[in-house]
């Protein structure tokens, strides 16, 4: 359950972080980031990789936007911690999910779609 709601944010997250670099850009790195994995929470290490070869020093910021707007679709805080990329973020948001739904699952909330 947490897998599905983390990996849904996620990908949506991604989705979202990505129009900053405008529609072509997107499209591009949507569809190279879709061929890493079926699912991008399954392969996280490798789209923080792909994301920094590609854009250099912009990945880690682009890595920092998916974060933010992970945490806000989760509804989680979101704090910028120095020298972390997409994994580690995915991982302390996995962490507070599992707190959540081992206190409450009706304690999520997701401004976009119901957790069921």
């Amino acid at each position: 359950m947490t897998d599905d709601v983390l990996g849904k944010a996620l990908y949506e997250a991604t989705d979202e972080a990505l129009t900053i670099l405008g529609r072509s850009a997107r499209m591009v790195l949507s569809g190279y980031i879709s061929k890493l994995s079926d699912s991008p929470s399954y392969r996280v290490e490798a789209v923080s990789e792909t994301l920094e070869v590609i854009l250099g020093q912009g990945g880690r910021s682009l890595q920092k936007l998916i974060a933010k707007h992970l945490y806000r679709k989760l509804g989680f805080d979101f704090q910028a911690r120095e020298n972390w990329d997409l994994t580690e973020y995915v991982e302390e948001a996995k962490r507070k999910l599992e707190t959540c739904s081992s206190h409450s699952q009706s304690e999520v909330v997701d401004y976009n779609y119901p957790v069921k």
